[in-house]
């Protein structure tokens, strides 16, 4: 069956490719944007099952939330708050200090957690931890208690 990866870098997206083709040699549909549109955002991040989240020295990333709330599974560096993420929620890490044979194997366990269903996981996951309502209560609880601390 083919898999669908979303990836915003295309240099990155070149070498992904190239490893998935080499690895797996399936049918791959890879799509990539430097900017994605409001209005695409929807379709893109619904068509693809594997997240790929690039940047290798990161700590915050709203990919993560946004591909999981997609149910997609999600590939990332193992660094800053994206690696604890990644794996506290059964996704893919990876070591960017590592050569590619690192990430081909972070590949083969991405497409073999789409076949177990992990991104409907994730989707499970995201709305029950990361919805609006907890997330807007966090903040306001932050907030009382940056100004309880001053008082």
């Amino acid at each position: 069956a083919s898999r669908r990866v979303l990836c915003s870098l295309p240099v990155l997206m070149n070498l992904v490719r190239s490893i998935f083709i080499r690895t797996f040699k399936k049918n791959l549909k890879f799509g990539f944007r430097r900017f994605i549109k409001d209005d695409e955002i929807n379709k893109l991040f619904n068509h693809a099952q594997i997240g790929f989240i690039q940047r290798v020295k990161i700590n915050n990333s709203g990919n993560l939330p946004l591909n999981m709330l997609f149910g997609n599974v999600v590939i990332g560096p193992n660094d800053g708050n994206v690696g604890y993420w990644l794996k506290e929620t059964g996704n893919v890490a990876f070591d960017v200090s590592k050569n590619s044979i690192n990430l081909r194997i972070a590949v083969e366990k991405a497409i073999s957690l789409v076949d177990s269903h992990k991104g409907e996981e994730n989707r499970i996951y995201a709305l029950k931890n990361w919805n609006t309502h907890k997330i807007g209560i966090m903040h306001i609880n932050a907030y009382k208690n940056l100004l309880d601390a001053n008082v």
